[in-house]
């Protein structure tokens, strides 16, 4: 009988924890969703598409195994609160701003003209879980959406494939959704 109220306490206790998480999310002005438009996606023949640890669709080099590959590429699609982001700058400050987690963060920001017009890339560089990683992404807005693609690497490899991400980003088009392989 004594066993009951424990377990009723640790239901609370789980419960309190978990819509603690749902109001967190809520509060913040972006979010990232799978996306869901059509799009082209045309990846170095090196390159395959996995689920990731969020089990959302990213693309990696094939000689890499598991969910934490040295090197990944994710496409997004960036939801907003309109009320609260308004540019491209609100996603990309934002995104600055969440650094709790990390240690020796730097950044670098350059806007560049693509052919989706106005387009932040974002350097970053951090150590996480004592695991140095930089991050190229590009944000951008087409039909009225905001997106981003983003390469992230070791120091060791980004050289490496810095390039199979400039390739997917200069191929990617709007349309019939697919995803292919070069030559």
């Amino acid at each position: 009988m004594k066993k009951i109220p424990y377990f009723i306490v640790l239901l609370l206790f789980i419960s309190c924890g978990i819509q603690k998480e749902k109001n967190q999310f809520k509060k913040s002005p972006i979010y990232y969703t799978t996306v869901n438009t059509e799009y082209n996606l045309e990846l170095p023949y090196n390159w395959k598409s996995y689920k990731d640890l969020h089990n959302q669709t990213s693309y990696k080099p094939k000689n890499q195994k598991g969910l934490y590959p040295d090197n990944q590429i994710t496409f997004r699609k960036i939801e907003v609160d309109k009320s609260k982001i308004k540019s491209i700058e609100d996603i990309v400050n934002y995104k600055s701003n969440i650094k709790i987690y990390v240690k020796n963060y730097s950044k670098n920001v350059t806007t560049v003209t693509s052919r989706f017009g106005k387009t932040i890339i974002t350097d970053v560089s951090f150590i996480l879980n004592n695991k140095t990683s930089i991050v190229r992404s590009a944000y951008f807005k087409t039909n009225d959406n905001y997106y981003s693609i983003s390469f992230y690497s070791n120091p060791y490899s980004f050289n490496k494939y810095i390039k199979d991400f400039k390739y997917v980003f200069d191929n990617l088009t709007f349309g019939k959704k697919t995803t292919t392989s070069s030559k």
